[in-house]
């Protein structure tokens, strides 16, 4: 990687530019991050960041230790510049701009990027900037590639009517419920209710083999108030940033709507704004304690954050409302399998699959831990199950032969 240039980087997620902060890192060069991912979390997982100076975006005036996005071009701005002057050969990175387009304006960021570039580069310095060009306009991104040397584009072209997974930037076609490849699920409307739902970054859980589990997806709910029904149509498009500004205009107006904060959580957690999802969450319950939607998504910002115990008994806490959903029971297998507890983990599998016999995720989750404790027979039969159901299963299809493989019958 060539240092002393200005680089944008064309990804749904920011996995790439890290990578490419990583190698600045390993070159011996200081370094800065500006960034919504909590400090503690960032170093978990980056880290050759330990050293990296953080400047933590918030999007909460009083988070201590944060600065509020509505001040880029202020605080944040003058760190970056201290930062440059004091260091030779500095690489910086600056993730999440679409948030501080959400705090500010298009125009001002662009700007605000300006003046990081012309800071850095004044230093002999590198600047990495991560972009969803579908994230921001037109007008934006012409503006923005005026000030970059290089355009690095990990979107590429996509056929027509393809979707990309956020949380791998794999392409599929239309209507794809799942990623085969990393887990995703991608956003579904429930029929004959008004429910939907929406993902964030899939939970994994890898045992022998790299074995993966699925976890059911935080809820999301449709109403018929204009703010919140535009809110959940671009949550379902995939522009998380655009929704929460109407679940935020929605707020606005009743700030005791609790279905608000719960939308307004799923769509943080989306943007893997866990801290921030998971105070929606708890103002959600606050106003609606017996809401077993809200307790769940609760769960699984808390399993994220590596709060076990937490997440378990958020999900007790919504089983204890709605001991019929079978997701809710699926996600706390999961948390109890991360625990350790692999005979309580497989009841509340098969507690959940006594209540949707034919939900492949909850298979491929119960066959997973059958695999990882060694029982491969019985989590072939999980994954023949789903094969039965679905002969194109393409992740059932994979285990079952790597099953096959180790008992010598492939």
């Amino acid at each position: 990687m060539e240092t002393e240039l200005n680089y944008m980087v064309l990804e749904v997620r920011a996995d790439h530019s890290y990578e490419m902060l990583m190698e600045l890192i390993d070159m011996g060069l200081p370094s800065l991050c500006v960034t919504t991912t909590y400090p503690e979390k960032l170093e978990r997982m980056f880290p050759p960041m330990e050293n990296t100076i953080t400047v933590w975006v918030s999007s909460e005036e009083n988070d201590e230790g944060g600065i509020h996005g509505k001040d880029m071009n202020g605080e944040i701005l003058e760190k970056i510049e201290e930062f440059a002057r004091n260091n030779e050969g500095p690489a910086v990175i600056v993730d999440d701009i679409e948030y501080l387009i959400l705090e500010n304006t298009e125009d001002e960021v662009a700007d605000f990027i300006r003046k990081v570039s012309r800071a850095v580069a004044t230093a002999d310095g590198t600047l990495v900037v991560p972009v969803n060009p579908d994230a921001v306009s037109e007008d934006f991104m012409k503006g923005m590639g005026r000030i970059f040397d290089i355009i690095d584009d990990r979107i590429g072209e996509r056929k027509e009517g393809n979707v990309l997974c956020p949380e791998c930037g794999a392409e599929w076609p239309a209507g794809i419920t799942v990623c085969t490849l990393c887990g995703y699920r991608f956003p579904v409307l429930k029929d004959g209710n008004i429910e939907a739902s929406a993902p964030s970054a899939g939970e994994k859980m890898t045992g022998v083999d790299e074995i993966a589990e699925i976890s059911q997806q935080p809820t999301l709910r449709r109403s018929s108030d204009n703010w919140l029904s535009k809110g959940v149509s671009h949550e379902l498009s995939g522009e998380s940033y655009k929704a929460i500004e109407c679940f935020d205009k929605a707020i606005a107006e009743n700030p005791r709507d609790a279905w608000a904060y719960l939308n307004k959580g799923v769509s943080l957690q989306r943007l893997n704004r866990l801290d921030d999802a998971l105070k929606a969450y708890d103002r959600a319950i606050e106003l609606n304690p017996d809401d077993a939607d809200a307790w769940n998504n609760r769960g699984t910002v808390m399993r994220a954050l590596g709060d076990i115990g937490a997440a378990i008994e958020a999900y007790e806490r919504a089983l204890n409302i709605n001991p019929e959903d079978a997701g809710i029971w699926s996600n706390l297998g999961i948390t109890r399998r991360a625990k350790g507890d692999m005979d309580d983990a497989l009841e509340a599998y098969e507690t959940a699959l006594k209540l949707s016999p034919e939900d492949s995720s909850i298979w491929l989750n119960k066959g997973a831990l059958l695999q990882a404790e060694g029982k491969l027979r019985d989590a072939l039969k999980c994954y023949e199950k789903i094969l039965e159901m679905d002969p194109d299963n393409e992740a059932a299809q994979k285990k079952k032969r790597g099953i096959l493989v180790r008992l010598g019958r492939a």
